[in-house]
């Protein structure tokens, strides 16, 4: 009997790199009516992207994407010297929102280092999160790990 069989709807995996393989594994071993949903959420940023795939989906050769930005965070690209590094190319995901944490309790050093004021002066804020990404043409981001060995 499959996993599916059992009416699981759905299987949810997120805020890490899914690669194809668990995809495949994904549609080997639930029935055809579950829904495979990826995506990328932090403590410091709330819900980022949501993607959801079925067992037609097609995997781009980048990798399973974690999807689009929320309507409220702007989702950035940024290499080691802070400039986007444009499409199908590898960069820090940097979120600039009104909507972040406000930082981390007791731990003024890794706040300042986390979280910059924008230079417009708004609301906004950016949070440096430590996942890589890259964009598709179309915008998808596809999680491409981390900058530090963190789990």
């Amino acid at each position: 009997m499959l996993a599916g069989e059992l009416r699981l709807r759905i299987v949810r995996l997120r805020s890490e790199t899914v690669h194809k393989s668990d995809f495949e594994r994904f549609k080997t071993h639930f029935a055809s009516h579950c829904v495979f949903v990826t995506g990328l959420s932090t403590s410091e940023t709330g819900q980022l992207t949501t993607y959801l795939l079925n067992h037609d989906s097609d995997i781009p050769d980048a990798g399973v994407p974690i999807g689009y930005p929320m309507q409220d965070k702007e989702i950035l690209l940024l290499d080691d010297s802070g400039q986007e590094v444009g499409l199908n190319r590898v960069g820090e995901i940097v979120v600039r929102s009104r909507y972040l944490a406000i930082g981390y309790w007791r731990r003024p050093e890794l706040t300042q280092a986390k979280f910059k004021a924008v230079a417009d002066q708004s609301e906004q804020r950016l949070c440096f999160t430590g996942d890589l990404a890259l964009r598709l043409p179309d915008g998808c981001l596809v999680h491409k790990g981390r900058k530090d060995f963190r789990i």
